[in-house]
């Protein structure tokens, strides 16, 4: 435990022993209180760094190729994002407008008009 965590930690006990008893003791209990809070919160965001770059610091192992596996040598490794390519023609396509279906009247008008 760093050592602004136990400084925090001994603030909030003793600023919440503190705000118990009345008068100008309890506003100075929870000053101490909240100041207590914020330094184990500093604490843990220090010791959350010092982790991050310490795992970062750390050399990452290469991958070996498996030598039973001969074509994985023919393999080349593709770029992560590959850039998109420009469309040969443009986009032509021009919605149809949608057809209702047909009602009975227009049915029996196209009946009567083949016979």
């Amino acid at each position: 435990m760093a050592f602004g965590d136990k400084l925090g930690k001994i603030f909030k006990g003793i600023g919440s022993g503190l705000s118990f008893i009345p008068g100008p003791w309890s506003i100075a209990g929870a000053a101490l209180g909240a100041i207590g809070g914020v330094a184990e919160q500093v604490a843990q965001k220090r010791q959350g760094e010092e982790e991050q770059l310490a795992q970062a610091s750390q050399p990452q192992p290469a991958v070996q190729p498996d030598r039973s596996r001969p074509e994985q040598a023919q393999i080349a490794p593709q770029p992560a994002m590959a850039e998109p390519r420009p469309m040969a023609q443009p986009n032509t396509f021009v919605p149809q407008p949608v057809r209702q279906p047909l009602t009975s009247q227009e049915i029996a008008s196209m009946l009567l008009r083949d016979v």
